[in-house]
C-alpha cells in the first residue's frame, strides 16, 4: 500500500461518488454560507445547525445556543486577533458543540486550512502510523484537534500535495471501508 496522491484522489472519489449523494449540502457549505460567513465574520443559528447536520445528527438535538451567543463566540473565534490554535476551543463554549462539530466549524470557515475531525479520521490516521506510513503518531482521540491538524494532518496534505477537504474525505471513506491495505 502507498500513500500517495492516488490514494487521496481513488478514496476521496469514492467518497464523493458514494458518500456525497444528492444532498448537496456540502456543497452549499462550503460553497455559499462559506462566503456568507467569511464575509460577515460569524456563524448565524441557521449555518449553524446546516454545519451541525454535516457533521453529525446526532448533535442536532444537544445544540443549545441563542443566536446572539452564536453570533458572539463565533465573531472571536475568527477575529483575525485570535490565535489559530485557540479558535477551536473557543467554539467549544456553545452548549452542544464539542471537537467534531467545533472542527466542522472551522472547515467551512477555513477550507484551505482546517479539516473535520472524527474518530473516522483518527482511526484512520493512527492505522497509517502502524503500517510505517506516517512518522509522527497520531493523537488517541478527537479531542486532541491542534496536535492532529498541525502536527499530522497539515504537514501530510502539504507532503501529498492535496487539498485538505480531499484528503479528509479519503481518510474518512477508507476507515469507513475497513481501511484495506492493498
Amino acid at each position: 500500500m502507498q500513500l500517495d496522491k492516488n490514494f487521496v484522489d481513488c478514496w476521496s472519489g469514492r467518497y464523493i461518488g458514494e458518500e456525497l449523494g444528492d444532498s448537496g449540502l456540502e456543497h452549499e457549505l462550503l460553497g455559499p454560507v462559506h462566503q456568507a460567513i467569511t464575509d460577515r465574520g460569524h456563524v448565524t443559528s441557521g449555518e449553524l445547525a446546516k454545519i451541525v447536520t454535516w457533521k453529525s445528527r446526532r448533535t442536532t438535538g444537544i445544540l443549545e445556543a441563542d443566536p446572539d451567543t452564536i453570533r458572539d463566540v463565533t465573531r472571536v473565534a475568527f477575529d483575525e486577533a485570535t490565535p489559530d490554535w485557540m479558535r477551536h476551543h473557543i467554539l467549544c463554549i456553545l452548549k452542544g458543540v464539542q471537537h467534531p462539530v467545533a472542527s466542522a466549524i472551522l472547515t467551512i470557515r477555513y477550507p484551505g486550512t482546517h479539516t473535520v475531525v472524527d474518530d473516522r479520521a483518527i482511526g484512520a490516521v493512527r492505522k497509517l502510523w502502524q503500517l510505517g506510513l506516517l512518522s509522527t503518531e497520531p493523537p488517541l482521540d478527537a479531542s486532541h484537534y491542534w496536535s492532529y491538524l498541525d502536527g499530522v494532518f497539515r504537514p501530510l496534505a502539504a507532503s501529498l500535495r492535496v487539498q485538505h477537504r480531499d484528503l479528509d474525505r479519503a481518510l474518512w471513506k477508507w476507515h469507513k471501508e475497513g481501511m484495506p491495505e492493498t
